[in-house]
């Protein structure tokens, strides 16, 4: 990998980073049979994936949710996934009611990545 992996940009006062991210013929079956199976569920739970003391509370947070506090209405959805490939775990978000974002800090990776793969992504 290259140091120069990215460059910014000025576009109506607001900064970005454009990364270039290698694409991929490669699909994984067991994220897209969850994506299919979780595709019902109303609300698409996304969380800071960070090393950090905070992306551990958030990561436990968000399965915390999906998996025994509301199983029934949230899908936890793969960040990496969702942002690096168009497929069943961008749909979640895509498609998705309501769209929770647990962020580990100030930053709010998740939701500044997710809003750079989907246009109309927007924060209430």
């Amino acid at each position: 990998m290259t140091k120069n992996a990215c460059c910014k940009s000025e576009e109506i006062g607001t900064a970005y980073e454009t990364i270039k991210i290698e694409k991929t013929n490669n699909v994984c079956p067991m994220c897209e049979n969850y994506a299919k199976k979780q595709a019902s569920k109303p609300i698409a739970i996304m969380c800071c994936e960070g090393a950090c003391l905070r992306g551990e509370i958030a990561r436990r947070a968000a399965n915390m949710l999906c998996s025994s506090i509301a199983q029934n209405k949230t899908a936890r959805i793969c960040l990496g996934g969702a942002f690096t490939k168009d497929t069943g775990q961008r749909n979640l978000v895509r498609n998705a009611k309501k769209v929770i974002a647990l962020e580990g800090c100030f930053i709010k990776c998740s939701s500044r990545m997710m809003k750079g793969a989907i246009n109309d992504l927007s924060q209430r």
